[in-house]
């Protein structure tokens, strides 16, 4: 009787991947390929070996679905061996096996160690591997996501089978909640095989219809990802969250992971981490009262938080300009952080009112010295964090960096470089150039209220878009009485 072939090959560990081998099977066979996927629970006849073998040698694509610990502890002594066994006969096959698991039976007695239960067997994910790469199949890793304690592209692997990792892989989280449908048409795109049924379409349309309507049951039943959020606020509640015993099968891990990033540990990047390569955090004291809207705004206000280290320096200068503005040695005793940029429309409307109403790129304007005030009495019960407006001395501080450099503006001598000025509106954060300590728009845009002990001292720095290039020196100062479309603020942070 002439054997079945099967055009796909499924290759995984039982002990780590074989709940996610059977899942990608069923949705391959929902996808149209139905007795066209070979899975070794079924119809291996006579030696199973054998037969796996023979299916894999007649197979057109070779899909190995990968765990952390799949390859972990495969032995480098034996690359030889596995290297004859992915090109011999299949008829020959017993006669080699029995040889090399006789000699390691000798050098395990020889050792004076103990026999264990690898010496009986062969690694039969390895040799399948060994053998598509030798037999040229079409070879699809499917593995976890590149993380710090795992990373396929740079896994180290054994001569005999270190070609795949330079095969394109699809990567997956690694989850108990996750589900394969998410990489399935990543998957049906890599196939050389091509479905058996000139109704392809249809059924490749009735499969994202189906999971269509799974993720819109999903969330019909999340509700929205903020009201989940106050759900989640216990601790018990999002064990069992975790645990899959609520909403719809365990298509929850997106939201797990979001809960985990955004609340769970309550550590913020900062001074621009993400983009700098720093690795500096803050702990933030999140109140409960917080919306998810607010936290993921006000982490990335964190973030932009720019580090200035204490130092001293000469606060002032002769030239007559501004309000009392003589030239005088100043020392910051301690680090600080500054905004990267002015706090914008958005980052303001969504701490006071919880509204995302309003631009992200434009500076808040029309705000008085008060405002700035309360802005910031909510900033600290919304994080425990202590948020302030800066002081006279320490904008100037962190403007006039390089301090062994004289610059007039705020990163060099040409205003039209790094300042907006004599124009009739504010401009988008980042239309100029920084200066030397990646801070935006010191130098004109909007003028920036600072802080003063003195209630009726109210002084503003920087200029504004409506200056002349005098007026937005790094040393200008003015003060204003009151909220003006022209003015706005910026937030130091104290650590």
């Amino acid at each position: 009787m002439k054997r079945k072939t099967y055009p796909i090959f499924i290759s995984y560990r039982h002990s780590d991947t074989a709940d996610k081998a059977e899942h990608l099977l069923s949705l391959l066979e929902a996808a149209g390929y139905k007795n066209r996927v070979s899975f070794d629970r079924e119809n291996l006849d006579g030696r199973f070996d054998l037969e796996i073998l023979r299916r894999l040698d007649t197979c057109t694509d070779f899909i190995i679905i990968l765990g952390t610990e799949t390859l972990a502890h495969i032995n480098d002594e034996e690359i030889e061996f596995y290297r004859e066994l992915a090109t011999c006969e299949i008829e020959l096959f017993p006669k080699h096996e029995e040889e090399f698991l006789a000699k390691k039976r000798l050098r395990r007695k020889a050792s004076g160690k103990e026999l264990q239960d690898a010496d009986k067997h062969i690694d039969f994910v390895r040799l399948e591997i060994a053998r598509a790469i030798a037999k040229g199949k079409n070879i699809i890793p499917v593995v976890p996501v590149n993380t710090d304690e795992y990373n396929f592209d740079e896994h180290s692997l054994p001569e005999d089978i270190h070609l795949l990792n330079k095969y394109q892989a699809v990567k997956y989280q690694d989850s108990k909640d996750f589900l394969f449908k998410d990489i399935l048409d990543k998957i049906l795109k890599r196939l050389k095989t091509p479905l058996p049924h000139p109704l392809i379409k249809v059924c490749i349309i009735a499969l994202s219809v189906i999971l269509f309507l799974l993720g819109a049951i999903s969330l019909i039943k999340w509700n929205s990802e903020d009201a989940l959020f106050h759900q989640l606020k216990t601790q018990s509640d999002f064990e069992r969250f975790k645990e899959g015993s609520w909403f719809f099968g365990n298509q929850c891990a997106d939201s797990i992971k979001l809960f985990n990033h955004l609340k769970g540990d309550g550590l913020a990047s900062i001074n621009d981490s993400e983009h700098t390569n720093g690795n500096d955090s803050i702990f933030v004291a999140w109140n409960p009262d917080c919306t998810l809207n607010q936290i993921r705004v006000l982490r990335q206000l964190i973030n932009y938080m720019m580090f200035v280290p204490k130092g001293s320096f000469t606060m002032g200068t002769n030239r007559m300009e501004g309000y009392k503005n003589i030239p005088h040695d100043v020392t910051i005793n301690s680090d600080f952080y500054i905004g990267k940029f002015e706090v914008s429309e958005r980052e303001w409307n969504v701490v006071m009112n919880n509204s995302s109403t309003g631009s992200e790129d434009l500076p808040k304007a029309e705000i008085s010295w008060d405002d700035c005030i309360e802005f910031i009495n909510t900033l600290k019960v919304m994080t425990g964090l202590k948020f302030s407006m800066p002081t006279e001395e320490q904008w100037e501080y962190a403007a006039s960096f390089p301090l062994d450099r004289v610059s007039l503006y705020a990163g060099g001598n040409d205003p039209d470089e790094v300042a907006v000025y004599n124009t009739n509106a504010p401009q988008k954060k980042g239309s100029k150039k920084p200066n030397e300590r990646e801070i935006y728009n010191l130098s004109g845009n909007v003028a920036e209220w600072c802080y003063s002990d003195d209630p009726g001292k109210k002084p503003i720095r920087g200029g504004s878009y409506l200056s002349t290039a005098d007026e937005v020196t790094i040393t200008f100062s003015d003060k204003a009485t009151g909220a003006s479309k022209s003015i706005g603020m910026r937030l130091v942070l104290i650590k």
